[in-house]
């Protein structure tokens, strides 16, 4: 029988795994993004809270949720840069530039997960 700490942590990481699902599907990214952003604003409010027994596991999980918004937000720009300048065929390299970004971010953000690890702290 588990605890209501190990639920609370299973359900924990199973909504992180929902939420790199769902970046790694292209077509679900806005769900992915409001969830993220929830998640991580959650998060963020309780680690704030003090004498939590449990703030190591939530400071890890607030890096990964802001690292998958920063990832989405750079792929954003990126693509919009794309756009914008796809006239002068420069736009599909900041098109290749997006994807392989978005592609690194998440394959790095998925090794931490499963090292349970928080992803590096650079950009």
């Amino acid at each position: 029988m588990y605890t209501h700490d190990q639920t609370m942590h299973k359900v924990q990481t199973g909504e992180l795994w929902l939420t790199y699902l769902l970046y790694f599907l292209f077509f679900t990214i806005p769900v992915a993004v409001l969830l993220s952003l929830g998640k991580a604003i959650q998060y963020r409010y309780q680690l704030k809270q003090e004498d939590l027994p449990d703030a190591k596991e939530l400071r890890m999980l607030t890096d990964h949720y802001e690292w998958l918004n920063r990832t989405a937000l750079v792929a954003l720009l990126l693509g919009m840069v794309a756009v914008g300048t796809a006239f002068y065929f420069v736009g599909y390299l900041f098109a290749v530039a997006a994807l392989v970004w978005w592609v690194y971010r998440i394959g790095r953000g998925i090794m931490a997960l499963l090292d349970y690890k928080s992803p590096p702290v650079a950009v």
